[in-house]
């Protein structure tokens, strides 16, 4: 009778393990799939996030380009004004700072 005890604590103390290692390994399986899930939304919003830079490039051509002769307008030319006037004044600093240096 003591034996059979003793076979049935082992058995029960297998049982717990082998349900323990289960639990254990559904878990991992579940982080996994929530791991997944959580690349593939990241993949998502990039892909999205590029469609949108796309899709703001091709509305900056359109905006800053006669459509039917591909040629720069008005807004193109202000921009083009407003970065050389930029890069003339970044210019003349420059130059004033070397007068002032010698």
């Amino acid at each position: 009778m003591e034996r059979f005890l003793n076979q049935s604590d082992e058995i029960l103390t297998n049982l717990r393990l082998n349900l323990l290692f289960s639990v254990f390994i559904l878990f991992l399986g579940l982080l996994g799939i929530v791991f997944m899930l959580l690349l593939r939304a990241k993949q998502k919003t990039q892909e999205e996030e590029l469609r949108l830079l796309n899709d703001n490039l091709v509305l900056h051509d359109v905006a800053h380009h006669a459509i039917l002769t591909k040629l720069p307008n008005r807004l193109a030319l202000n921009d083009f004004l407003e970065s050389a006037i930029a890069s003339a004044n970044l210019n003349l600093d420059l130059l004033w700072r070397f007068v002032v240096w010698i």
